[in-house]
């Protein structure tokens, strides 16, 4: 729409129009305004790397490093989600998906409201200052004593009320991946959760994963030896943890580098799972080629994430969407802007709130310099094959001057 006005009460969109008689309250000059981002899989308590952790010789030696890097900075994991929530926001996404660990607790994520007053800009722009989190709270252990702790935090987290902070859309459940689940009581646990919970789990991320599930053998079997975990009789296997995900209303299937054509089958035959693709991660540890085409021949929903700053230089979303395009060809501006628009808000079951600019939705928008000379028939084309940098209206430089 070109020109465009765009109406906001009270952090909502109220009218869209494409009239130009009426002399709007801010001109915002030749610029184009999009939905903010939605990133549906991240980490962001490795929020203070300053470089992805080395892929290793091989996944298991990386998830090894990752959990000793962890481990350390328990005490200021409320800080590094903030830091990292920031890093998201400031670059142009106003929902993330999080998976959250041990001992993290909702009331950690407070509201901060970043400005405030009494200005017609703050009341109407004040409600989408701030990012909005779909936090996942992460059940894992091959053991039953650390699947139980890991359940009790989960549920008592899920048992508290979210609206103690402004900034938590939702409380889900990630079971984190099939080879780090305790069978069968894993299985039983997820058979029992309520539907409506929106799951989680990374299935299918390494070709090390599928040594371990289909015959038991492996890094992964040598890493469990070496921490004397003793190896389980049952292994979770990728289509049952795709059965499982199923089961749900909304569930997302992290990464999916390994899928086979069956699994994909299999994941078609219900329309309540995407799939969560982090272009940048996949290209650090020198994945196969991402199965995109094979996913969107069968319908499935593909939509994008930045996973760590363990594995990925920034949080900054629009770089995976540039990644993605440019290691897939037959990716269109179209569908590339919906996997972290209004394709990611459906993945995390916000679209009612996120992911596009439709009237009653929240005013959460970007603002995107553009070339003078630039058509606007050009103009998406244009964005999804560069890093065009996106910022939040509300916390643009015109909105910082326009506040004080």
């Amino acid at each position: 729409m070109h020109p465009g006005q765009i109406v906001v009460q009270r952090g909502r969109v109220v009218e869209v129009t494409q009239r130009t008689d009426a002399r709007p309250d801010i001109d915002l000059g030749e610029v184009a305004l999009l939905p903010s981002l939605v990133n549906c899989h991240t980490h962001l308590e490795f929020s203070d790397l300053r470089h992805p952790l080395p892929a290793g010789d091989n996944f298991p030696a990386w998830i090894g490093a990752v959990v000793r890097y962890r481990d350390a900075r328990q005490a200021q994991i409320s800080d590094l989600i903030e830091t990292g929530l920031q890093e998201c926001f400031l670059s142009g996404t106003s929902l993330v998906g999080d998976i959250v660990t041990q001992p993290w607790l909702p009331s950690r994520l407070a509201t901060n409201p970043t400005f405030s007053g009494e200005t017609a800009w703050c009341e109407h722009l004040g409600p989408v200052a701030e990012p909005r989190v779909v936090a996942m709270t992460e059940v894992l252990g091959l053991t039953v004593d650390r699947f139980r702790s890991t359940v009790a935090w989960a549920e008592a987290c899920r048992a508290t009320d979210a609206s103690q902070s402004a900034r938590i859309e939702e409380i889900g459940i990630s079971p984190h991946a099939p080879y780090s689940l305790l069978q069968p009581l894993a299985s039983e646990f997820l058979q029992q959760l309520d539907p409506e919970v929106i799951t989680a789990m990374h299935v299918a991320e390494s070709q090390e994963e599928r040594q371990w599930t289909e015959a038991g053998e492996g890094p992964f079997a040598t890493a469990f030896e070496r921490l004397g975990i003793p190896l389980p009789s049952q292994r979770m296997q990728i289509n049952e943890a795709i059965d499982l995900l199923k089961r749900q209303r909304r569930s997302l299937l992290i990464h999916g580098n390994y899928l086979t054509p069956r699994e994909m089958d299999q994941l078609a035959q219900a329309q309540n799972v995407s799939v969560v693709y982090c272009p940048r991660t996949h290209q650090h540890f020198g994945h196969a080629p991402y199965p995109w085409r094979e996913l969107q021949s069968r319908n499935i929903r593909v939509v994008l994430g930045t996973d760590s700053l363990a594995s990925n230089p920034d949080l900054q979303l629009w770089r995976e969407l540039v990644t993605a395009r440019q290691q897939h060809s037959e990716l269109s501006a179209t569908t590339a802007l919906a996997a972290v628009t209004e394709q990611g808000a459906m993945a995390l079951g916000r679209q009612h709130d996120h992911g596009s600019l439709n009237v009653g939705k929240l005013a959460y928008m970007n603002v995107v310099t553009t070339p003078a000379e630039l058509k606007p028939v050009d103009l998406l084309e244009h964005l999804t094959t560069n890093d065009c940098q996106p910022r939040p209206l509300a916390l643009s430089r015109l909105a910082r001057g326009l506040s004080n």
